[in-house]
């Protein structure tokens, strides 16, 4: 966690719309950045908070903020409230194509879980799940066991365990990922995090929404302990990726369903708060933290086939995908990512410049310039998500260049 004098990045969403194609082989050539307008409504900047992204709309709650002050004992201000965002032109959006976020639970609400960071949070059936994390009391770092539930259409909190020990599971745990799978929607699974000993661990535990009750999942063999690591479900699977957290050359996919772990190609280079999503069967890895001769917060975005056999016959690991324009978000970590609408979106984040303490405000972001869209296809090319002009990205296995230079709209009619 940040201290006095940390810097939360502010409110502000940017947008990455993928594009590009080169000779056949599948390649992101350039993305462009839009900081995108959210009206006058809008939670502070903070880190780390627990996300979730579900039914076209960004979930966002707790995290810790920025405090002034000349005490440098003194530790920002944790927060317990909860906001949702609402992309360009879904439910819930501001007229004029802009976002907007809505505040569903306010900061210190009585009946609300304690204000918290480093926890974890999952979306089914209307209903968000919290998981973990840690408060702070008084001059203590306390690590959390509870889980709670909020009703998103009734804006009802409700504790469900107290100390998830005490019900057979994890106990205190923070710095975890939470997932739900695209074919197992019950099954939150738990993985890795810092334990109650400030232990790094890679257990997995098996929370059911329905049934309220832990399983501890014993797979053959695991990933290494870690925290702060990134994890991604696989569309329309009972899978699940993770990298990072610590040095390890592997991407790890584990399957809910057969309870095993396994080697999926290499991760990206390692970074403290690398943040990651996937969209049209990529991995995508964005920002993060390097501590060498100087601080390094980074705004690279990288990609990787998430199909091993797929990256195998492009010849290609984790590339580097090219900005276009000159609306870039600054360099930062623990910042929230997630895919929605067929696009990368990024929010918050952490970066402290080492020649001045402030704030980072919206008034010091560049110009917002408009979407450069790409055409991404499905597997069976039949539905084209997004008009387009110049070529088409084809998702799954297979790809091939789709040139429709001459024609703003294309009839995704084929076989």
């Amino acid at each position: 966690m940040a201290r006095s004098g940390s810097i939360a990045l502010p409110v502000a969403l940017l947008v990455a719309a993928l594009y590009g194609l080169a000779a056949g082989v599948p390649t992101f050539s350039q993305v462009k950045w839009e900081q995108v307008n959210v009206g006058t409504s809008r939670p502070l900047g903070r880190i780390p908070a627990a996300s979730a992204a579900c039914n076209g709309k960004l979930f966002v709650f707790g995290g810790e903020t920025d405090v002034k002050s000349s005490d440098p004992t003194v530790v920002n201000r944790y927060l317990n409230d909860l906001w949702v965002f609402s992309p360009p032109g879904g439910q819930g959006s501001l007229p004029g194509g802009q976002g907007s976020w809505e505040q569903l639970s306010v900061h210190g609400l009585s009946g609300s879980p304690d204000a918290r960071v480093a926890s974890s949070m999952v979306c089914a059936s209307g209903t968000l799940t919290i998981f973990g994390g840690i408060r702070k009391d008084k001059q203590d770092f306390v690590k959390l066991a509870d889980v709670w539930s909020f009703n998103i259409a009734r804006n009802r909190w409700t504790q469900i365990q107290k100390d998830s020990a005490a019900a057979g599971g994890p106990g205190p745990l923070s710095s975890h990922t939470a997932t739900l799978t695209d074919l197992d929607q019950d099954s939150m699974v738990v993985f890795g995090g810092n334990d109650a000993d400030s232990a790094n661990v890679n257990k997995l535990w098996v929370y059911s929404l329905s049934r309220m009750e832990w399983v501890l999942k014993q797979p053959p063999h695991s990933p290494e302990c870690r925290d702060f690591h990134t994890a991604v479900a696989i569309p329309n699977s009972t899978t699940f990726k993770i990298w990072g957290g610590i040095v390890d050359v592997n991407v790890w996919v584990y399957d809910v369903k057969s309870n095993t772990w396994s080697a999926s190609g290499p991760a990206p280079s390692y970074r403290s708060g690398r943040s990651g999503a996937i969209l049209d069967d990529k991995l995508f890895s964005f920002g993060g933290l390097e501590i060498g001769g100087t601080v390094d917060y980074s705004n690279e975005m990288l990609w990787r086939a998430s199909d091993v056999n797929e990256m195998l016959w492009s010849g290609s690991s984790w590339e580097a995908v090219k900005t276009d324009g000159n609306v870039l978000p600054a360099g930062r970590c623990y910042a929230t990512v997630a895919a929605i609408h067929g696009s990368i979106w990024m929010y918050g984040g952490y970066h402290r410049p080492a020649s001045v303490e402030r704030r980072i405000t919206d008034s010091e972001t560049i110009e917002k310039v408009p979407y450069i869209i790409c055409c991404v296809w499905s597997s069976s090319r039949k539905n084209c998500s997004k008009n387009c002009t110049g070529t088409c990205f084809v998702s799954g296995s297979q790809t091939e260049l789709c040139s429709i230079a001459r024609s703003p709209r294309y009839s995704c009619t084929g076989p």
